[in-house]
């Protein structure tokens, strides 16, 4: 695995701050951080990537993480467990909306219908409609 910072500017230059923030937390070995990116990465259809995310956040602890890399439909998994991360963070309040609808625009964007909703919810909320 490459330094922190260094995975961090791949990602900032290669997917955004969102991302890159994510790449740096979990190569400080947060769990979550490893789970969110293996889901973006299913859903990006970037099955490699996805895989050595779950792979890590399984030793780190994540409850789920390996079930979710052996699973029959793990894109329609991923796309749900990206709702329901749109959704925490999406409850945690206004500063969080950004992070929310992140998670439920890329749910959408594989066809999650309650994320989609969720999506546009925030955006008329927040006068973005892009």
């Amino acid at each position: 695995m490459a330094p922190a910072h260094v995975l961090e500017r791949f990602y900032l230059n290669t997917h955004g701050r969102t991302e890159a923030r994510l790449a740096r937390w979990a190569s400080d070995g947060d769990a979550e951080a490893c789970f969110q990116l293996a889901v973006i990465h299913l859903l990006r259809d970037e099955p490699f990537d996805a895989s050595n995310w779950l792979r890590r956040a399984g030793e780190a602890g994540r409850p789920g993480a390996l079930r979710l890399r052996d699973h029959l439909n793990a894109k329609e998994e991923a796309a749900e467990f990206a709702y329901l991360f749109g959704c925490q963070y999406e409850f945690q309040g206004r500063a969080k909306r950004p992070l929310a609808a992140f998670f439920h625009e890329i749910a959408a964007r594989c066809g999650h219908q309650d994320a989609a909703f969720r999506l546009a919810v925030i955006r008329r909320k927040s006068g973005t409609w892009s």
